[in-house]
């Protein structure tokens, strides 16, 4: 079931000693077999956050589930030109479930750019001139909530 750029990008991460991983679109599934990938082999601690841009955000069509993301913190993104992705608010409501029934620690957010006042960002927004400032929103957002690692 898993893919070879997942089982790649699972492999990079642990090379790293740890990551935040952000996909966009189509690859946003590769970010979510990655973690499960990384479940199996006992290395979730690996994941230091997921961030998906305009990407699907099923956790069962991957093989997991909100309490996966206990200690991963989790955001989806968008634009304004896409409506808003019903199983992405699936998914950040589940693990927020568990943040309410004191299960866990990560955060999990789906930030809707429109809904934020910024407008005209498309499905590309990398190549897009705001570009700048959607980076910014997501590095706030992890200087927020992917805790510091420590120092070797």
């Amino acid at each position: 079931r898993s893919r070879a750029p997942s089982r790649n990008l699972a492999l990079l991460v642990e090379r790293l000693g740890g990551a935040i991983i952000a996909t966009h679109s189509q690859s946003g599934i590769m970010g979510h077999h990655m973690v499960r990938l990384l479940k199996e082999r006992g290395r979730l601690d690996l994941v230091k956050g997921l961030i998906t841009i305009e990407g699907g955000c099923s956790l069962p069509a991957s093989g997991l589930t909100a309490a996966d993301f206990d200690a991963i913190p989790y955001m989806a993104l968008k634009g304004d030109y896409t409506a808003t992705n019903q199983q992405c608010q699936d998914t950040v409501n589940a693990i927020n479930a568990r943040r309410t029934a004191k299960q866990g620690t990560a955060r999990a957010d789906y930030l809707k750019l429109d809904e934020m006042g910024m407008l005209g960002v498309t499905h590309m927004m990398m190549l897009d001139s705001k570009s700048n400032k959607i980076a910014d929103i997501m590095i706030e957002w992890a200087g927020k909530n992917v805790p510091r690692a420590r120092r070797r």
